[in-house]
């Protein structure tokens, strides 16, 4: 997975425009992510402006058609993962994050290794922080195949789907966490947060 150049400059110049300031160990509880699932308002405050911003603009609502907004466009979730209770979607985001930190990736990595390229390297393509820090689609994919085998009676019956459940599972919980991370976290982070979740998410839409 990597991020082109010019997105990867992009994200750069918000930082550089918004300030860096780092967020290590950020770690929310599956109880605060379902409350964003439900529609909670986050006000954010940047230096271009205050938002006010919530994951169902990125989600849609709870008991209703989901999807995954990234950029202008929306990926609609179809598998059966959506009939999962929204409690075992948030449990299993937050135990996601947890895998994908582990293994060097994320938003606090992403910073972390962003210092050590400037943005011209990554620019002309000669360093990409996001090759350094990104878990690829099909080692979630796994993480997550072996999760819901230990926590669904719904997901271990499938005879069929069961590629199009995780692939479901992966996104939206990535797209679960990203946001409310991005939401949450420090307003000078916003922007430059809310470039790196689109292109991450639209990475991972393209798994299988």
């Amino acid at each position: 997975m990597k991020l082109n150049g010019l997105i990867g400059a992009a994200i750069s110049l918000a930082v550089a425009l918004n300030g860096y300031v780092p967020s290590f160990a950020y770690d929310a509880s599956y109880q605060n992510l379902l409350n964003a699932m439900r529609g909670s308002v986050y006000t954010i405050t940047t230096n271009t402006g205050t938002y006010a911003d919530k994951l169902t603009n990125y989600r849609g609502h709870v008991g209703g058609a989901l999807f995954v907004r990234i950029r202008d466009n929306s990926v609609s979730l179809t598998s059966d993962y959506v009939k999962e209770d929204p409690i075992k979607q948030a449990q299993f985001a937050q135990a996601l994050h947890g895998f994908i930190a582990q293994h060097g990736g994320g938003w606090d990595s992403y910073q972390a290794n962003q210092s050590q390229g400037s943005s011209e390297q990554i620019l002309l393509g000669h360093d990409d922080p996001s090759e350094r820090t990104a878990v690829p689609f099909e080692s979630q994919k796994n993480f997550a195949r072996k999760w819901w085998s230990n926590n669904s009676d719904r997901f271990s019956r499938l005879v069929w789907g069961q590629d199009a459940y995780l692939k479901d599972a992966v996104l939206d919980a990535n797209n679960i966490y990203l946001n409310y991370e991005m939401m949450t976290g420090s307003p000078d982070n916003y922007v430059g947060h809310h470039i790196w979740n689109n292109a991450m998410l639209g990475e991972l839409s393209k798994g299988s």
